[in-house]
């Protein structure tokens, strides 16, 4: 927000807020400064997401209904039980 107040674009990391009713806000004011703001979906830009984007813009899949993607890791906490993961710790993060 502060950002946002001096008139700067601003570069989100998720969650954007804990609320909707708070990202609400963040929304309204960066349209009010007329400032450009977005979250950062950093798999967007993956290969593989470009590449399944491409064949759908092609038309060589057709229309999906439902998909389901999977990416193992490894940075799972539940694949490392011994490691603290702020952003899986609902006191810190809101949890999962």
């Amino acid at each position: 927000m502060a950002g946002v107040e001096a008139g700067l674009h601003v570069l989100c990391e998720k969650p954007m807020a804990f609320t909707a009713d708070r990202s609400g806000e963040m929304l309204a004011a960066a349209e009010r400064a007329r400032v450009k703001h977005m979250v950062q979906f950093t798999n967007r830009g993956l290969p593989h997401y470009r590449w399944i984007k491409h064949l759908l813009e092609d038309g060589y899949i057709g229309m999906p209904y439902h998909a389901y993607f999977t990416w193992p890791t490894g940075w799972y906490p539940a694949q490392q039980p011994n490691s603290y993961f702020w952003w899986a710790d609902a006191r810190r993060a809101k949890g999962l």
